[in-house]
């Protein structure tokens, strides 16, 4: 018969390895960011940078949802309530820059064709 692991332990091995994938996110698309910026061609940059935001959003959107489940469950404390800001905020930094980034290219990209070609 197996024992049942107590339910602390499961919530900080899964709070531990998504904390991991949440910080891997943070990384890797500060890697892919850097690295783009040497790219000569417009293409590449833009395909590394789409990249790198695909990465963040993939990595780190399951933490966003498990800090905003934890943080509604119980009593509202201080560190609940800091935890959530500042995942919320950096996560909500990443996506306005994504956002602006790619509202660029695609004017770049737009201005760059001429109704001739058609």
């Amino acid at each position: 018969m197996q024992k049942k692991q107590p339910k602390t332990i499961v919530f900080f091995t899964v709070f531990n390895s998504i904390f991991i994938q949440f910080l891997l996110g943070i990384f890797g698309i500060f890697i892919w960011l850097k690295f783009s910026t040497y790219c000569p061609n417009d293409y590449l940059k833009f395909l590394l940078i789409a990249i790198g935001y695909g990465g963040y959003f993939y990595l780190t959107t399951p933490f966003l949802l498990h800090c905003l489940t934890y943080a509604s469950t119980g009593k509202l404390t201080q560190f609940k309530l800091l935890l959530v800001i500042v995942v919320v905020g950096i996560y909500s930094y990443i996506i306005w820059d994504s956002y602006f980034f790619f509202k660029e290219t695609i004017q770049s990209l737009m201005s760059g064709i001429r109704l001739e070609e058609f």
